[in-house]
């Protein structure tokens, strides 16, 4: 297993210097950037190591076949493969996001989350949470949205723990993920392989002349 990545966008040394000190030892990596506009920057390129709407949908397909089956005592038959893009596991990814509020003038770290969110849909809420001085100013919002809020200063030993059990249930659910992929394997078709087939099909219609653009 890679190191789980965490991303910190704050521009507050002192803090990144000493989160980064209370989570030695844990099997991460960390990586800080000062801006919203450079954590964008990196989400953008590197993205999440879950790629949450395909495993949501790779999940979604499990929970049916598995409901289908105890309702009838069979397997699904003349099933349609689903169509996936991969790698829905990516090692260079972020595991988890943490925000700072106030990182910039005028602009609010909720907001960037808020954005970010809509934007890029391979991305789960709880993969953000949110440090804040102030909670009340966001509680409402983020459970909107359904991010986490920690009020700043953050206990060590606690956002160590925190950060910890994320970790074991995001890994977690990859190695479930990964599981169903390869038990149910005839049952996921990925967008290459779809765009490949139907290109041998049209070829092979064309050589019989049963197929015109």
């Amino acid at each position: 297993m890679m190191a789980h990545k965490i991303l910190m966008i704050d521009d507050n040394h002192s803090f990144v210097d000493t989160l980064q000190v209370t989570l030695k030892g844990l099997p991460l990596e960390f990586e800080n950037v000062f801006s919203y506009f450079d954590g964008e920057k990196l989400l953008i390129s590197r993205g999440p190591r879950l790629v949450y709407n395909e495993a949501l949908k790779i999940l979604n397909l499990a929970q049916s076949l598995e409901l289908q089956e105890k309702q009838k005592g069979e397997k699904m038959s003349n099933f349609t493969p689903l169509e996936i893009h991969l790698p829905v596991v990516q090692p260079q990814g972020f595991s988890l996001i943490l925000v700072e509020q106030d990182t910039e003038p005028g602009r609010k770290g909720i907001d960037f989350i808020q954005n970010t969110l809509k934007q890029m849909p391979q991305f789960a809420p709880h993969y953000f949470w949110l440090l804040t001085t102030r909670p009340s100013l966001v509680e409402e919002k983020a459970r909107q949205i359904g991010i986490a809020v920690f009020e700043k200063p953050v206990k060590n030993q606690q956002i160590r723990l925190l950060i910890q059990a994320h970790i074991e249930k995001l890994q977690q659910q990859e190695d479930k993920i990964c599981e169903l992929m390869e038990t149910h394997a005839n049952l996921f078709v990925t967008k290459e392989a779809k765009k490949n087939t139907g290109s041998r099909k049209e070829k092979s219609l064309s050589k019989k002349g049963k197929f015109k653009k």
